[in-house]
């Protein structure tokens, strides 16, 4: 009797052994499932942090919505708040640049359409704010100029080079880019003038897409591409041209520098 009774236990203790032991198997796999739901392949990381960032701009998509409802002053109080998250996203530049065009307020349109084209480099959007400069009335969208703009010329060292005993040169300097349109239109035309100009003036080309042109592009208050800049031999800006529209604007400007220097 006290054979089977061992006999019962040892049957006990072994079933409750081996139930231990599932469960703790059970518990394991669990815990390994757990482990690779929480630590996806490199693949499934990046495409959960892409889906992350396509639905964490609710500023922005709220945005749209009152802009195609014409609620153009509340669209401008979600774009800001997009802003203060990223402050280089191109397309809320522009979103926020035709919600003040549409409210009549050029300066605030212009800021931020030149923000879209520096964020956006090439984008459809950076296009698209600079077409919106090109069409902005010319007073909204000049270049500096006058009497000023001869501490920026020797702060950048522009309009200084020369021969020995020679005179400054008068300087011819396009801000360009790339992408735009009326810039590729503009380089035969200039092309054609540095070759008859080489001796007597100097040109710069400036992309305004390069970042470490941003301070020259601010400090001339560079908005829409192209915008040529025509300095005198002092280094002052004495006339300008925006975008594209023959050859006249070129020629003219290159004319005013060279009589300024005789």
């Amino acid at each position: 009797m006290s054979k089977h009774k061992d006999g019962r236990n040892l049957a006990v203790l072994l079933s409750v052994s081996v139930s231990a032991s599932a469960l703790a198997f059970s518990s394991n796999l669990a815990s390994d499932a757990k482990t690779q739901t929480a630590l996806p392949s490199q693949g499934q990381g990046q495409a959960q942090t892409k889906a992350k960032t396509t639905s964490a701009s609710p500023n922005l998509a709220q945005g749209k919505a009152l802009m195609q409802a014409q609620k153009y002053g509340e669209a401008l109080k979600y774009f800001s708040k997009q802003i203060e998250v990223k402050s280089n996203d191109g397309e809320c530049h522009y979103l926020m640049g035709k919600c003040y065009l549409k409210a009549k307020d050029l300066n605030h349109a212009r800021k931020h359409f030149r923000m879209a084209i520096r964020y956006g480099k090439g984008s459809p959007f950076a296009k698209k704010a600079n077409d919106e400069l090109l069409a902005m009335p010319g007073d909204h969208i000049k270049p500096r100029m006058g009497f000023d703009t001869r501490m920026l010329a020797s702060l950048f060292g522009i309009a200084r080079e020369r021969g020995a005993g020679e005179a400054a040169k008068p300087t011819v300097i396009n801000f360009y880019a790339a992408w735009a349109a009326p810039c590729k239109k503009l380089d035969d035309v200039m092309s054609k003038y540095k070759q008859e100009h080489a001796k007597e003036l100097n040109f710069m080309k400036v992309d305004v897409d390069d970042p470490k042109n941003d301070q020259l592009v601010d400090q001339y208050e560079v908005s829409p591409v192209p915008t040529v800049v025509f300095l005198n031999d002092e280094g002052e800006v004495v006339s300008y041209s925006v975008g594209f529209s023959g050859e006249s604007s070129v020629q003219n400007g290159i004319k005013k520098i060279l009589k300024d220097a005789q």
